[in-house]
């Protein structure tokens, strides 16, 4: 059977969701005496059964796992992925350059007068008080944020083209399911 890299990745998470609602519980407790002997035979059974149903699903994500990977490999999309994960990067990192873009810039002499009034008004020591006593000022200029948006649109843009990319790329792209795997899943009904 074959299935698609999207169709596998949806798999996956369905065989990690099962697995991890089958209980292997190696401890009951017990009350009730005319009950003992059944109650934990089945139990001992139960949890055996489990934990060789969860080693079943364990090996076929294995398997599935493996084949996306090469596929992932011999397809383009691992290097696609790494290629959209470093866009997003650099659009975190100019976001993150821009975050005082509306805090005025001042020159440093404008810094520097406005620090020197500050030290005249401190000496008044009922206006001091008042007063702020430091200067705040963006380091980036109007140009500089507006060849960074301007940046961060390309990167956006070419992100969207990348991940488009991705997209058709796990339609698209194909991968075998063994027999067994593929019995034991629609035993699962998963497929």
């Amino acid at each position: 059977m074959k299935i698609n890299l999207r169709k596998s990745a949806a798999l996956q998470l369905e065989i990690m969701n099962v697995m991890n609602n089958i209980e292997v519980s190696t401890k009951r407790s017990y009350a009730d005496i005319d009950y003992v002997e059944t109650d934990f035979h089945d139990h001992v059974s139960t949890w055996k059964n489990n934990l060789n149903r969860k080693w079943q699903l364990v090996d076929t994500l294995e398997n599935i796992r493996k084949a996306t990977a090469k596929a992932n490999q011999d397809s383009g999309v691992s290097d696609l992925l790494t290629k959209e994960r470093v866009i997003t990067q650099k659009i975190k990192f100019l976001t993150e350059v821009l975050e005082y873009r509306n805090t005025r810039m001042y020159t440093v002499q404008e810094i520097t007068d406005k620090l020197k009034k500050y030290q005249e008004i401190k000496s008044d020591s009922v206006l001091a008080f008042r007063q702020e006593q430091s200067v705040i000022s963006s380091l980036i200029s109007k140009e500089e944020i507006s060849v960074y948006e301007t940046e961060i649109r390309k990167l956006k843009k070419l992100r969207q083209k990348t991940n488009d990319q991705i997209l058709e790329l796990n339609v698209s792209t194909l991968i075998d399911l063994s027999e067994s795997d593929v019995r034991f899943l629609e035993k699962e009904e998963l497929i």
